[in-house]
């Protein structure tokens, strides 16, 4: 991540750079009421992107946002949803490789 220091030093994604990562956010506002607590993500597809692009563990925002137990032991990521969730994919390539999965797994 390229962003600004966090306060323990480590480096912080931009909010530009978490949208790039995660295509069913579009822009850094809809990010910043997020951040607030203005809205809550619109999905749990939007949370899994958002867990990957930040670099948190699987199930953490999940958790904190009432989608699953505090204590509960998460399933792993649909492939639909690791793909969707993949912040090295272009947004053109995650709907590529999408497309290519769905066509596959019937």
């Amino acid at each position: 991540m390229s962003g600004a220091a966090s306060p323990d030093g480590a480096a912080r994604a931009t909010g530009r750079e978490v949208c790039d990562r995660c295509p069913d956010v579009r822009d850094p506002q809809q990010l910043y009421n997020y951040e607030r607590g203005r809205r809550a993500p619109e999905s749990l597809a939007v949370v899994l992107q958002l867990e990957a692009a930040v670099e948190l563990a699987p199930g953490t925002l999940c958790r904190l946002l009432g989608l699953a137990p505090l204590d509960a032991d998460l399933a792993p990521p649909t492939t639909a949803d690791a793909i969707a969730a993949d912040p090295a994919l272009s947004r053109a390539a995650r709907a590529q490789l999408l497309s290519a999965y769905r066509a596959l797994s019937g």
